[in-house]
Protein backbone atom coordinates (compact mmCIF):
# COMPACT_ATOMS: atom_id res chain seq x y z
CA UNK A 1 0.00 0.00 0.00
CA UNK A 2 1.57 3.33 -0.97
CA UNK A 3 -1.53 5.39 0.11
CA UNK A 4 -1.87 6.56 -3.46
CA UNK A 5 -5.81 6.66 -3.93
CA UNK A 6 -6.78 6.46 -8.12
CA UNK A 7 -9.77 6.51 -9.44
CA UNK A 8 -12.12 8.63 -11.95
CA UNK A 9 -13.79 10.49 -9.87
CA UNK A 10 -10.62 12.05 -7.94
CA UNK A 11 -8.71 12.35 -11.47
CA UNK A 12 -12.28 14.44 -12.33
CA UNK A 13 -12.10 16.62 -9.66
CA UNK A 14 -8.28 17.04 -9.48
CA UNK A 15 -8.19 18.15 -13.11
CA UNK A 16 -10.77 20.90 -12.53
CA UNK A 17 -8.35 23.17 -12.21
CA UNK A 18 -6.00 22.29 -15.34
CA UNK A 19 -9.30 22.24 -17.25
CA UNK A 20 -9.87 26.25 -16.12
CA UNK A 21 -6.15 26.67 -17.00
CA UNK A 22 -6.29 25.42 -20.79
CA UNK A 23 -9.55 27.45 -21.43
CA UNK A 24 -9.60 30.04 -23.70
CA UNK A 25 -12.44 32.85 -23.54
CA UNK A 26 -13.68 34.78 -26.19
CA UNK A 27 -14.75 38.24 -24.79
CA UNK A 28 -17.01 39.16 -27.76
CA UNK A 29 -20.49 38.81 -26.23
CA UNK A 30 -23.00 37.94 -28.80
CA UNK A 31 -26.25 39.36 -29.29
CA UNK A 32 -29.59 38.02 -30.87
CA UNK A 33 -29.72 37.68 -34.34
CA UNK A 34 -33.02 40.11 -35.24
CA UNK A 35 -33.47 42.85 -37.61
CA UNK A 36 -36.21 45.27 -38.35
CA UNK A 37 -37.23 47.21 -41.57
CA UNK A 38 -39.38 49.90 -40.36
CA UNK A 39 -37.37 52.78 -41.21
CA UNK A 40 -36.74 51.35 -44.78
CA UNK A 41 -40.88 51.52 -45.46
CA UNK A 42 -42.09 54.30 -43.58
CA UNK A 43 -40.98 57.77 -43.11
CA UNK A 44 -40.10 58.48 -39.52
CA UNK A 45 -40.92 62.40 -37.65
CA UNK A 46 -39.38 62.16 -34.45
CA UNK A 47 -40.60 65.55 -32.70
CA UNK A 48 -43.46 66.55 -30.60
CA UNK A 49 -43.56 66.08 -27.15
CA UNK A 50 -45.73 64.49 -24.69
CA UNK A 51 -49.24 64.66 -26.55
CA UNK A 52 -52.12 62.04 -26.49
CA UNK A 53 -53.43 62.55 -29.66
CA UNK A 54 -52.01 63.52 -33.28
CA UNK A 55 -53.69 64.94 -35.75
CA UNK A 56 -53.90 67.01 -38.81
CA UNK A 57 -56.36 68.50 -41.37
CA UNK A 58 -57.32 67.81 -44.64
CA UNK A 59 -59.63 69.79 -47.21
CA UNK A 60 -62.02 68.69 -49.91
CA UNK A 61 -63.04 71.23 -52.96
CA UNK A 62 -67.13 71.03 -54.39
CA UNK A 63 -67.78 73.51 -56.86
CA UNK A 64 -71.56 73.92 -56.85
CA UNK A 65 -73.83 76.06 -59.80
CA UNK A 66 -71.54 76.81 -62.96
CA UNK A 67 -72.66 77.52 -66.59
CA UNK A 68 -75.94 76.43 -67.42
CA UNK A 69 -76.85 78.75 -70.00
CA UNK A 70 -74.44 80.83 -72.27
CA UNK A 71 -76.16 83.75 -74.08
CA UNK A 72 -74.58 86.30 -75.85
CA UNK A 73 -71.59 85.56 -74.45
CA UNK A 74 -73.41 86.29 -70.57
CA UNK A 75 -73.34 83.93 -67.98
CA UNK A 76 -76.32 83.80 -66.13
CA UNK A 77 -75.25 81.63 -63.24
CA UNK A 78 -71.64 81.82 -61.42
CA UNK A 79 -70.25 78.63 -59.91
CA UNK A 80 -69.38 78.88 -56.64
CA UNK A 81 -65.81 76.95 -55.07
CA UNK A 82 -66.43 75.32 -51.57
CA UNK A 83 -63.97 73.96 -48.92
CA UNK A 84 -64.50 71.32 -46.15
CA UNK A 85 -62.18 70.32 -43.75
CA UNK A 86 -61.85 67.50 -41.67
CA UNK A 87 -59.39 66.21 -39.59
CA UNK A 88 -57.73 62.72 -38.76
CA UNK A 89 -56.75 62.06 -35.26
CA UNK A 90 -54.77 59.23 -33.92
CA UNK A 91 -53.99 58.08 -30.18
CA UNK A 92 -50.78 57.98 -29.01
CA UNK A 93 -49.58 55.05 -27.00
CA UNK A 94 -46.81 54.80 -24.07
CA UNK A 95 -44.03 52.61 -24.39
CA UNK A 96 -42.06 52.24 -20.94
CA UNK A 97 -39.17 49.20 -19.85
CA UNK A 98 -37.46 49.42 -16.69
CA UNK A 99 -33.75 48.78 -16.08
CA UNK A 100 -32.50 47.05 -12.85
CA UNK A 101 -28.79 47.06 -11.82
CA UNK A 102 -28.07 44.86 -9.00
CA UNK A 103 -25.42 45.90 -6.65
CA UNK A 104 -23.62 42.47 -6.69
CA UNK A 105 -24.09 42.09 -10.19
CA UNK A 106 -22.37 45.55 -10.64
CA UNK A 107 -19.61 44.37 -8.74
CA UNK A 108 -19.09 41.04 -10.16
CA UNK A 109 -19.53 42.56 -13.41
CA UNK A 110 -16.31 44.66 -12.37
CA UNK A 111 -14.22 41.64 -12.30
CA UNK A 112 -15.16 40.54 -16.00
CA UNK A 113 -14.27 44.28 -16.92
CA UNK A 114 -17.86 44.29 -18.71
CA UNK A 115 -20.66 47.06 -18.70
CA UNK A 116 -23.83 45.64 -17.57
CA UNK A 117 -25.51 48.88 -17.94
CA UNK A 118 -24.71 48.87 -21.20
CA UNK A 119 -25.38 45.79 -22.24
CA UNK A 120 -28.83 46.20 -20.63
CA UNK A 121 -29.59 49.33 -22.12
CA UNK A 122 -28.92 47.83 -25.40
CA UNK A 123 -31.83 45.19 -24.65
CA UNK A 124 -33.97 48.50 -23.64
CA UNK A 125 -33.58 49.64 -27.31
CA UNK A 126 -33.94 46.27 -28.76
CA UNK A 127 -37.48 46.11 -27.21
CA UNK A 128 -38.38 49.19 -28.19
CA UNK A 129 -37.06 48.96 -31.63
CA UNK A 130 -39.58 45.46 -31.94
CA UNK A 131 -42.07 47.59 -30.40
CA UNK A 132 -42.32 50.08 -33.21
CA UNK A 133 -42.32 47.16 -35.47
CA UNK A 134 -45.13 45.49 -34.64
CA UNK A 135 -46.77 49.00 -34.24
CA UNK A 136 -45.99 50.00 -38.08
CA UNK A 137 -46.70 47.30 -39.46
CA UNK A 138 -49.17 45.76 -37.64
CA UNK A 139 -50.55 48.34 -35.27
CA UNK A 140 -52.45 47.61 -31.81
CA UNK A 141 -56.04 45.15 -33.31
CA UNK A 142 -57.09 45.08 -29.67
CA UNK A 143 -56.68 48.91 -29.74
CA UNK A 144 -58.40 49.57 -33.10
CA UNK A 145 -55.02 50.90 -34.77
CA UNK A 146 -54.16 49.46 -37.18
CA UNK A 147 -50.44 49.19 -39.11
CA UNK A 148 -48.89 49.43 -42.66
CA UNK A 149 -50.03 45.74 -43.61
CA UNK A 150 -53.92 45.71 -42.54
CA UNK A 151 -55.01 48.95 -42.61
CA UNK A 152 -59.18 48.48 -43.23
CA UNK A 153 -59.21 51.88 -45.68
CA UNK A 154 -56.95 50.34 -48.06
CA UNK A 155 -58.64 48.57 -51.12
CA UNK A 156 -57.30 45.39 -50.99
CA UNK A 157 -57.96 42.25 -53.91
CA UNK A 158 -56.37 39.25 -55.15
CA UNK A 159 -54.03 38.56 -58.15
CA UNK A 160 -54.65 37.66 -61.28
CA UNK A 161 -54.93 34.04 -62.08
CA UNK A 162 -51.84 32.56 -64.39
CA UNK A 163 -52.51 31.80 -67.98
CA UNK A 164 -53.91 27.98 -66.91
CA UNK A 165 -56.11 29.74 -64.38
CA UNK A 166 -54.59 27.31 -61.88
CA UNK A 167 -53.01 29.93 -59.37
CA UNK A 168 -52.88 33.58 -58.48
CA UNK A 169 -48.68 32.61 -56.68
CA UNK A 170 -45.88 34.23 -58.82
CA UNK A 171 -43.97 30.81 -58.04
CA UNK A 172 -46.60 29.14 -60.90
CA UNK A 173 -46.65 32.48 -63.40
CA UNK A 174 -44.39 33.77 -66.03
CA UNK A 175 -41.74 36.83 -65.61
CA UNK A 176 -44.37 38.68 -68.13
CA UNK A 177 -47.41 37.55 -65.66
CA UNK A 178 -45.51 38.68 -62.95
CA UNK A 179 -44.56 42.00 -64.26
CA UNK A 180 -48.51 42.31 -65.52
CA UNK A 181 -49.18 41.90 -61.92
CA UNK A 182 -46.71 44.87 -60.77
CA UNK A 183 -48.09 47.21 -63.24
CA UNK A 184 -51.70 46.91 -62.61
CA UNK A 185 -51.20 47.18 -59.18
CA UNK A 186 -49.25 50.66 -59.60
CA UNK A 187 -51.63 51.36 -62.08
CA UNK A 188 -54.63 51.07 -60.73
CA UNK A 189 -53.04 52.93 -57.52
CA UNK A 190 -52.49 55.76 -60.14
CA UNK A 191 -55.56 56.10 -61.60
CA UNK A 192 -57.36 55.92 -57.85
CA UNK A 193 -55.26 59.19 -57.25
CA UNK A 194 -56.91 60.96 -60.62
CA UNK A 195 -53.35 59.97 -62.44
CA UNK A 196 -51.54 62.50 -60.19
CA UNK A 197 -48.12 61.75 -60.88
CA UNK A 198 -46.86 62.62 -57.48
CA UNK A 199 -48.52 59.67 -56.10
CA UNK A 200 -47.28 56.95 -58.44
CA UNK A 201 -46.18 53.88 -56.15
CA UNK A 202 -42.54 53.71 -55.72
CA UNK A 203 -42.35 51.20 -53.27
CA UNK A 204 -42.98 47.26 -53.47
CA UNK A 205 -42.92 45.09 -50.21
CA UNK A 206 -43.29 41.14 -50.91
CA UNK A 207 -42.88 38.02 -49.07
CA UNK A 208 -39.47 36.93 -48.66
CA UNK A 209 -40.12 33.94 -50.55
CA UNK A 210 -41.31 36.06 -53.94
CA UNK A 211 -38.40 38.06 -53.38
CA UNK A 212 -35.56 35.06 -53.31
CA UNK A 213 -37.94 33.50 -56.58
CA UNK A 214 -37.73 36.64 -58.64
CA UNK A 215 -34.27 37.37 -57.47
CA UNK A 216 -32.85 34.07 -58.11
CA UNK A 217 -34.73 33.17 -61.74
CA UNK A 218 -32.74 34.16 -64.56
CA UNK A 219 -34.29 34.73 -67.57
CA UNK A 220 -33.34 35.84 -70.90
CA UNK A 221 -35.60 37.69 -72.76
CA UNK A 222 -35.38 39.67 -76.64
CA UNK A 223 -34.34 43.14 -75.62
CA UNK A 224 -33.41 42.87 -71.83
CA UNK A 225 -29.93 42.25 -70.62
CA UNK A 226 -28.40 39.00 -71.52
CA UNK A 227 -28.72 36.27 -68.11
CA UNK A 228 -30.80 39.43 -65.86
CA UNK A 229 -33.12 37.98 -63.20
CA UNK A 230 -36.92 38.77 -63.45
CA UNK A 231 -36.24 41.39 -60.60
CA UNK A 232 -34.25 43.49 -62.64
CA UNK A 233 -36.58 42.34 -65.92
CA UNK A 234 -39.34 44.10 -63.12
CA UNK A 235 -37.68 47.05 -61.87
CA UNK A 236 -36.71 47.97 -65.77
CA UNK A 237 -40.05 47.28 -67.34
CA UNK A 238 -42.79 48.62 -65.36
CA UNK A 239 -45.00 51.41 -65.61
CA UNK A 240 -43.44 53.79 -62.68
CA UNK A 241 -39.70 53.29 -63.59
CA UNK A 242 -41.59 54.62 -67.45
CA UNK A 243 -43.22 57.83 -65.70
CA UNK A 244 -40.03 58.89 -63.88
CA UNK A 245 -40.61 56.95 -60.36
CA UNK A 246 -37.99 54.73 -59.11
CA UNK A 247 -39.04 51.41 -58.03
CA UNK A 248 -37.81 49.55 -55.43
CA UNK A 249 -39.11 46.15 -54.47
CA UNK A 250 -37.73 44.56 -51.13
CA UNK A 251 -38.58 41.24 -49.03
CA UNK A 252 -41.02 41.71 -46.11
CA UNK A 253 -41.55 39.08 -43.66
CA UNK A 254 -44.58 40.66 -42.28
CA UNK A 255 -46.28 40.53 -45.85
CA UNK A 256 -46.61 36.69 -45.24
CA UNK A 257 -49.69 35.52 -43.92
CA UNK A 258 -51.06 39.02 -44.01
CA UNK A 259 -53.50 39.03 -46.73
CA UNK A 260 -57.52 37.63 -47.07
CA UNK A 261 -58.40 34.39 -47.61
CA UNK A 262 -59.45 30.95 -45.29
CA UNK A 263 -56.20 30.13 -44.31
CA UNK A 264 -54.76 33.45 -45.08
CA UNK A 265 -52.58 34.11 -47.90
CA UNK A 266 -49.40 36.28 -48.37
CA UNK A 267 -49.60 39.97 -49.81
CA UNK A 268 -48.23 42.18 -51.66
CA UNK A 269 -47.97 46.07 -50.63
CA UNK A 270 -47.69 48.89 -53.60
CA UNK A 271 -47.69 52.25 -52.04
CA UNK A 272 -45.27 55.87 -52.19
CA UNK A 273 -44.11 56.18 -49.19
CA UNK A 274 -43.16 60.21 -49.65
CA UNK A 275 -44.08 61.60 -46.49
CA UNK A 276 -46.73 63.67 -48.41
CA UNK A 277 -48.98 60.41 -48.48
CA UNK A 278 -48.42 58.22 -45.06
CA UNK A 279 -45.96 58.58 -41.96
CA UNK A 280 -45.25 57.31 -38.63
CA UNK A 281 -44.42 59.62 -35.71
CA UNK A 282 -42.88 59.16 -32.71
CA UNK A 283 -43.18 62.48 -30.33
CA UNK A 284 -41.27 61.03 -27.82
CA UNK A 285 -37.99 59.22 -28.52
CA UNK A 286 -36.75 56.40 -26.01
CA UNK A 287 -34.96 57.86 -22.59
CA UNK A 288 -33.96 57.63 -19.48
CA UNK A 289 -37.33 59.10 -17.68
CA UNK A 290 -35.83 58.66 -14.00
CA UNK A 291 -33.17 56.59 -12.09
CA UNK A 292 -33.77 55.93 -7.89
CA UNK A 293 -31.91 53.32 -5.51
CA UNK A 294 -34.28 50.98 -4.36
CA UNK A 295 -32.62 49.75 -1.02
CA UNK A 296 -35.22 46.39 -0.88
CA UNK A 297 -33.85 45.15 -3.70
CA UNK A 298 -30.31 46.34 -3.15
CA UNK A 299 -30.53 48.09 -6.59
CA UNK A 300 -30.32 51.15 -8.96
CA UNK A 301 -33.55 51.07 -10.92
CA UNK A 302 -34.43 53.33 -13.96
CA UNK A 303 -37.42 54.23 -16.14
CA UNK A 304 -36.99 54.59 -20.12
CA UNK A 305 -40.14 55.39 -22.00
CA UNK A 306 -41.82 56.77 -25.20
CA UNK A 307 -44.48 58.19 -26.68
CA UNK A 308 -45.02 56.95 -30.40
CA UNK A 309 -48.11 57.29 -32.74
CA UNK A 310 -49.24 54.92 -35.53
CA UNK A 311 -48.90 54.98 -39.25
CA UNK A 312 -51.02 57.78 -40.67
CA UNK A 313 -52.53 57.44 -44.01
CA UNK A 314 -52.88 60.99 -45.47
CA UNK A 315 -54.05 59.34 -48.72
CA UNK A 316 -55.15 55.73 -48.94
CA UNK A 317 -55.82 56.24 -52.56
CA UNK A 318 -52.16 55.64 -53.64
CA UNK A 319 -51.24 52.18 -51.58
CA UNK A 320 -53.29 48.88 -53.17
CA UNK A 321 -52.89 45.43 -51.24
CA UNK A 322 -52.55 42.68 -53.67
CA UNK A 323 -53.21 39.23 -51.87
CA UNK A 324 -52.40 35.39 -53.12
CA UNK A 325 -48.56 36.34 -54.14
Amino acid sequence: MNGLIVNDAALAGGMTFLVGELEKLDPVVRQPLTSVTYPRDVRIIREGGWYQFLSNFNVNYAISGGVKNLQGGIQNEIARIQANLSKDTVKTSVFQSTLSLKWIDMQFNKMTGRNLQQMLEDGTRLAFDKYLEQAVYFGFPDQAIAGLVNHPNVVHSSLAMNAGNTSTQWVNKTPQEILDDVNDAITTAWQNSEYDNSAIPNHILIPPSAFTLIQGTIMSVTGTIANSSVLQYILNNNIATTLGQELKIYPCRQCVGAGAGNPATDRMIVYNDNMKFLDFQIPVDIGRIMTMWNPTTASIDTLYAALVGAVRLHYTQPIIYKDGI
